[in-house]
């Protein structure tokens, strides 16, 4: 991706985050991972939430690879004390000159908290950035210093993103813009160029429930009426920063470049989701706008969207002031600088369509994870195989490599490594060969003793030397290591459990179906021990028998028995007698202890089969994922014209997608290959001893998608390209220009081809409602509105991918595109676009001002519902900024009913000045002059030389006068009033000599009119208008 310029993405609150998010997955899906420390785009996001910086939040995530910003580029506003700092306010510079009235505060801290959040309050959004105003200018320049060294130019345009009805993000973004203008100044003379680019979500009708929380609306009014005075510079901010009383701005030409707006519907009526849509399509916008190669061709676009060179229109004078000469002399009234837009994308959805193909192979190896049930006409399926368990976990074999047999539970055989390593004797093996040695050492010692000898040495071999400690302190001893013992055997049975697993040998669920097996063989197993027990005492007492008989027959033998050799004879047999008899006696130790052993190892069995049912479960979670993404993509029908109604037309065929994936699916080799691959992954994850333990302290069901959307994502592609070699049939790596000469490329095509063009431009429109009597207004002191020339600027951009080898096709395809527009608007074409897979037809507003904007309209009802409540004083205090809002100048035309109360409002003003005037003699009551000899109210004026002119004629009754002045007349008899009260009649005793004339003048001219009718309300008003004139002249 190579950027023409250095881009600073900005967002604020959740509105921002959400958009500069989608942003940076676009950034992730566009741009390889290598590419992407070079690419010039900075970001920083403010937020008095943590909800979008979660540690490893999956939202972040596209494909397995997280997207989510470090902490080099936020800053967390929350935790500042608003009662605190009001304690002592003259501390705190950056807030005292406008956090407000300290009475209200105090009741409004109690009721909104002070843990640090804005509660949609847009003044204590304010407070909170204020805060941490110093944090954010040094993480801005870190964040532009950066961006800079990547592209080694100075140039950068910033893009500030903002939802308006919050209390973060509306509180926040008109500081936010000041004190980046502050750091970040142009220099015409050094063509140092720093653009602000700002993006601000207006408050929609109908908000999603639970969003709106009192302010929603009224915050957006406020909002804006303060962008407005902020370009217009009808606000100079206080610096939160505290460095300046004020935000040095004035020397500055553009405080921000453009402003867009934006909703959740488009002027053509469709309405998208303000949570999951919206981002994406502001993203889409910005996105496109960094990546625009810029040339002859796009070049008037980009001013457009900057609004770089409307200086003739930019701005609205004051339109109540007198004349154009005294609105020149002040400042502006209302910015055009508002921008809106709107984005089509026509797009081969190849993200879409290779993460179908990668879910579908997620699919397949979750379910040979799951079931490893391969069908040729299914590929693997979604259910278990039948097989006899029972056999596999009572077959020796079996046991003896789990360690299991009982020849192991007792003790014969050795569990651990280290009694591995001491190479024990089996007990028979052990007594088999010691006995005959003791037999050895007894007959040489007594011969005629040796049978008394012998049972001497067998009977201290078993209770001392037996495995140098004895038989009973031998099992002693183990009874500690019972546990290592146990679970040393389950640490082999799962060792060997999960190889089979990852070498693709058995499912999770036949590992489970075993284990489940084992632990009901072993606890049949652990009751028939009793049994053994009782048999094991039944053979020894056999023995012991035997023994005496032996040592009796020995005690009796004579000489003659040692002459004939039976004596030896009988000591051999009682040597063997006694290896038997010593084997049964350990292994009925064995056996006590095995009992207790299995009892052990049944516990560590459920251990271990409640990991393997964990596995499962992430398994099944994520196969249920897996579906449900599958679901949810290519699943459309073929193009429609309620296709054309959403922002991304998706131009491909689903049924090739699914029929290709179907294909893929089925071909045991690949989905063998690649489900090996994605167990060795998630093998690798448990490190150097892969368990199903090891697995289950590392896996989670984002963590397998995340392996899955790697790995499973590489063999689609790569099946893909493996398999579809014909150009025309590809469903990824394509360029969306051949795909439609296919379709509409020959001449009897061209009706079609018109009719798409004319869905694509009827359909789209800005995400902005406009008031059309507003726009061709007449504004006084203000040139004709020229909707199309100064204001409303309609331009469209159509980016086309480069097809240097179907440029007849491509210029058939940009004609109609522009046979099919609007013709007041402005159609630029870029057919050099390196976005292979997709045309972009984006639609620019520009240069309005915010009465032109429906939307704003009834936002303001809803300020002014607000503002007309229980507690007016509070409202304005947490709705603006600084001050109460009156300060700035308005930014609608005032409705009917506004100027009527004004009307209302004037006439009971003018009413004191009409009568003072009439007994100062600036109003009389005389002759018409217009040769009919009727009397009237009247102004008898001279011009410059003293040459009398016409009467200005006012009315034929005094009562009816109020409602016949027009602003002028009354401007004009206010004047002269305030003239002669200041020079003729200053001094005191001559307002006292026409004090009485008021009075009369009541009496016999305003009660005459009124019918002498003393309780009609005019005579009442004009009554009271007396009274006030004479605390005019007595002041």
């Amino acid at each position: 991706m190579d950027l023409q310029k250095n881009h600073m993405i900005i967002g604020i609150g959740g509105t921002g985050g959400n958009i500069l998010k989608a942003i940076r997955k676009r950034l992730f899906q566009e741009v390889k991972e290598e590419d992407r420390r070079n690419v010039p785009v900075g970001f920083v996001y403010v937020d008095s939430s943590m909800e979008n910086m979660k540690p490893n939040d999956p939202t972040w995530k596209i494909m397995g690879e997280s997207a989510q910003l470090g902490k080099d580029s936020f800053l967390f506003i929350r935790g500042a004390s608003l009662g605190g700092q009001l304690e002592n306010v003259d501390n705190y510079p950056g807030i005292r000159s406008w956090i407000g009235d300290r009475k209200i505060w105090d009741n409004l801290v109690g009721s909104v908290g002070d843990d640090g959040a804005a509660a949609q309050r847009r003044r204590l959004g304010r407070f909170l950035f204020s805060c941490a105003a110093s944090e954010y200018e040094s993480i801005l320049k870190n964040q532009v210093k950066a961006v800079v060294e990547k592209s080694r130019k100075t140039d950068v345009t910033f893009h500030i993103i903002a939802g308006l009805a919050g209390g973060t993000g509306s509180g926040s973004v008109v500081d936010i813009i000041a004190q980046t203008r502050k750091h970040f100044q142009s220099d015409i003379g050094s063509g140092l160029s720093y653009k602000i680019m700002v993006y601000c979500l207006v408050p929609e009708a109908s908000p999603l429930p639970g969003w709106d929380k009192g302010f929603y609306h009224a915050n957006g009014y406020a909002a804006l009426q303060e962008l407005n005075a902020l370009e217009v510079k009808r606000l100079i901010p206080h610096d939160v920063s505290g460095e300046y009383p004020h935000v040095p701005l004035n020397g500055v030409d553009k405080v921000f470049n453009s402003c867009f707006l934006f909703t959740n519907a488009n002027e053509n009526g469709i309405t998208v989701d303000t949570k999951k849509d919206l981002p994406n399509i502001v993203s889409d916008l910005i996105f496109h706008y960094m990546s625009l190669s810029v040339d002859e061709t796009t070049r008037a676009f980009e001013d457009a969207y900057t609004l770089e060179n409307i200086a003739d229109g930019e701005k609205e004078n004051d339109e109540t002031a007198k004349t154009l000469e005294i609105a020149n002399t002040q400042r502006p009234v209302r910015t055009r600088r508002f921008n809106a837009f709107g984005v089509k994308r026509i797009v081969s959805p190849e993200e879409e369509i290779v993460e179908y193909i990668t879910y579908s192979f997620a699919k397949q190896a979750l379910l040979q994870f799951k079931y490893n049930n391969w069908s040729d006409d299914l590929g693997y399926r979604d259910v278990q195989k039948n097989e006899d368990y029972n056999s596999f976990v009572n077959d020796r074999a079996t046991l003896n490599r789990w360690m299991l047999s009982d020849a192991h539970i007792m003790l014969s055989e050795p569990i651990l490594q280290s009694e591995k390593e001491q190479k024990w004797k089996t007990f028979p093996d052990e007594w088999n060969a010691t006995i005959p040695n003791l037999a050895n050492a007894a007959w040489a010692k007594n011969e005629a003793r040796a049978i008394n000898e012998l049972a001497k040495f067998c009977e201290e071999r078993f209770d001392k030397n037996f495995r140098k400690v004895g038989v009973p302190e031998f099992f002693k001893i183990k009874e500690k290591a019972r546990r290592d013992l146990a679970r040393e055997i389950c640490d082999t049975i799962e060792l060997d459990l999960f190889s089979q697993w990852q070498t693709g040998q058995k499912s999770v669920y036949e590992l489970g179906r075993l284990m489940d097996t084992l632990i009901s063989h072993s606890e049949n197993r652990l009751k028939g021990f009793d049994a053994k027990i009782i048999s094991k005492n039944e053979e020894i007492e056999k023995f012991y028998g035997a023994k005496v008989q032996n040592e009796q027959a020995w005690s009796s033998s004579g000489l003659l028995t040692d002459l004939m050799g039976k004596k030896k004879k009988l000591f051999q047999a009682q040597t063997t007698l006694l290896q038997q008899l010593y084997t049964k006696k350990t292994e009925l130790e064995g056996l006590n202890f095995a009992k207790k052993l299995l009892a052990e190892i049944l516990n560590e069995m459920q251990l271990l089969n409640a990991e393997i049912k964990r596995f499962s479960d992430v398994i099944t979670s994520a196969l249920t994922n897996a579906e449900k993404e599958i679901n949810s993509r290519c699943q459309e029908e073929h193009l429609s014209k309620e296709s054309f109604q959403k922002t991304v037309v998706k131009y491909y065929d689903a049924s090739d997608v699914q029929a290709f994936t179907g294909r893929v699916t089925r071909d045991q080799q690949i989905q063998s290959q690649q489900s090996s691959t994605i167990r060795n992954a998630i093998g690798a994850l448990a490190g150097s001893e892969p368990t199903f333990t090891n697995i289950n302290q590392h896996i989670t069901e984002d963590a397998l998608m995340d392996i899955f959307s790697q790995k499973s994502r590489e063999s689609a592609v790569h099946a893909h390209n493996e398999l579809i070699t014909n150009k025309k049939q590809k469903l990824i790596g394509i360029n969306i220009v051949e795909k439609l000469k296919e379709q509409y490329g020959t001449s009897d095509k061209q009706t079609e081809l018109n009719e798409f063009a004319r869905n694509v431009m009827e359909s789209s429109g800005v995400f902005l409602s406009f008031d059309k009597t507003e726009i061709s207004r007449q504004l006084k002191n203000n040139d004709a509105p020229r909707p199309g020339v100064i204001t409303m600027l309609n331009s469209t951009l159509i980016s086309i991918p480069q097809s240097p080898e179907n440029k007849e096709f491509v210029a058939k395809l940009v004609d109609a595109f522009k046979n099919n527009s609007d013709g007041s608007k402005h159609i630029y074409v870029d057919t050099a676009s390196q976005r292979m897979n997709e045309i972009t037809v984006i639609n620019l507003t520009s240069c309005f001002s915010l009465r032109m904007v429906n939307n704003v309209k009834k936002l303001k009802e809803k300020y002014d519902l607000l503002l007309r409540g229980n507690n007016p004083d509070v409202a304005r205090l947490v709705l603006h900024l600084e001050g109460d809002g009156t300060q700035y100048p308005r930014i609608l035309m005032p409705s009917r009913a506004e100027l009527e109360e004004q009307r209302k409002k004037m006439e009971e003003n003018i009413l004191p000045q009409l009568l003072l005037a009439h007994v100062l003699g600036y109003i009389n009551h005389a002759d018409r002059m217009d040769g009919t000899g009727k009397k009237a109210f009247l102004i008898s004026e001279q011009d410059e030389f003293g040459t009398p002119l016409p009467p200005v004629v006012l009315g034929e009754r005094l009562t009816q006068l109020p409602a016949a002045l027009d602003e002028e007349i009354a401007d004009k008899i206010c004047c002269e009033v305030k003239s002669q009260l200041s020079g003729e009649y200053l001094h005191q005793d001559k307002r006292k000599e026409i004090q009485p004339n008021l009075a009369e003048l009541i009496k016999t001219v305003v009660l005459k009119e009124c019918n002498n009718n003393l309780a009609d309300p005019t005579y009442a008003r004009f009554v009271n208008a007396m009274r006030e004139a004479i605390t005019i002249l007595n002041n």
